[in-house]
């Protein structure tokens, strides 16, 4: 079996209820009845390359205080459950959201660079 597919199994036995310590014990267990335990940095390899791509597919709302927060979660129409709530104060008021590397930017502080670049230009 390749690295990869025992990640994947133990992803599934993770998203499944299983502990991520017994998936591991069970991953190690089954490796050393294989004579296959040399897989076992590839396999973190390919765990840590998964769990990678899921994060850049999660959702992530920048607002610039908590105040801000929940209008602009109505606004973005994200779902409150799948997004990343995420503070940055350079962003004076408004909010970003990203979601599917598509990133709508209505914060104030893009405004106000819009505005700038305009006038300089």
């Amino acid at each position: 079996m390749q690295p990869l597919s025992y990640a994947h199994a133990v992803k599934k036995a993770i998203k499944d209820g299983l502990g991520v310590s017994e998936a591991v014990k069970n991953l190690i267990k089954v490796l050393k009845n294989r004579g296959a335990l040399a897989l076992l940095p590839k396999i973190a390899l390919e765990l840590e390359r998964i769990e990678s791509r899921e994060g850049r597919a999660r959702s992530t709302l920048s607002v610039a205080n908590d105040a801000d927060w929940s209008t602009a979660l109505k606004e973005s129409g994200a779902n409150k459950e799948g997004v990343i709530k995420q503070i940055d104060e350079t962003l004076i008021g408004g909010f970003k959201f990203e979601e599917d590397g598509k990133l709508t930017d209505t914060s104030y502080k893009r405004a106000l660079l819009d505005l700038y670049r305009k006038i300089t230009n």
